[in-house]
């Protein structure tokens, strides 16, 4: 098939090739398609950046929110546990006494001694502290085994420990009435109001009673209380 080319003058004096065959432009190796202006080029890197961008943040805020949704179910989960196990040991206390001054100085405790009876006549004095350094509840079957830092942090080996408690506080009611509050961080979507002022804290809050308060008759003079002091209406 003969090819066939006409030259067309235009107005601006410019020679141009009329295709008369897109098989004859292919023959040639010239493209029949319409090239990429810079400025397309920009508008198209530019927009592709952006999508880009907006995918990489939605992933890195998601994976941040996922890890940090998994931490606070840690902390719930074992501010749960330790509240229970908590509540359960210091229910079966004879009465509760707090560390000299401590009261003097705040209502709200980080530690305090546990009398658990031993038999009728004798107790045995545990200790639950906070750990405010390392967020942790240790639990001290003997007083003898914990001493306290400057900032009032208890140092030594402890019985029992429960991590991820952001903060913990017992209120003395009496010596036969505490209240625990064990806190933790609510995390997720919730952190983004978190500011130094207004954290978001979760709360369990358990009201105990030592039930082994009432004595039997020729109780222990430790214990310095019978029926007649310590009665319900007096806890």
């Amino acid at each position: 098939m003969a090819t066939v080319w006409k030259l067309v003058t235009h107005a601006d004096d410019s020679l141009h090739f009329h295709r008369a065959s897109r098989h004859a432009m292919r023959c040639l190796g010239v493209s029949n398609h319409r090239g990429v202006t810079l400025v397309e080029m920009m508008v198209a890197i530019g927009i592709t950046s952006l999508i880009l961008g907006v995918l990489a943040y939605l992933s890195f805020f998601t994976a941040r929110n996922l890890v940090i949704i998994n931490r606070q179910a840690i902390s719930q989960t074992s501010c749960a546990i330790a509240a229970e196990r908590l509540a359960t040991f210091m229910r079966g206390a004879a009465y509760f006494e707090p560390y000299a001054g401590d009261v003097a100085t705040t209502a709200a405790l980080r530690r305090m001694k546990i009398a658990v009876p031993t038999g009728q006549t004798s107790v045995n004095k545990a200790v639950v502290a906070f750990n405010n350094r390392t967020k942790k509840l240790e639990l001290y079957m003997n007083e003898n085994s914990v001493s306290f830092d400057g900032n009032m942090d208890p140092v030594g080996t402890a019985d029992r420990s429960f991590r991820g408690i952001e903060r913990f506080t017992l209120i003395y009611e009496s010596a036969f009435r505490v209240t625990a509050m064990l806190e933790y961080q609510y995390s997720g979507f919730a952190k983004m109001l978190n500011t130094g002022s207004n954290m978001q804290y979760g709360q369990f809050i358990t009201d105990v009673i030592a039930k082994n308060h009432f004595l039997d008759q020729g109780g222990p003079q430790s214990y310095e209380y019978d029926v007649n002091t310590s009665g319900p209406a007096s806890l």
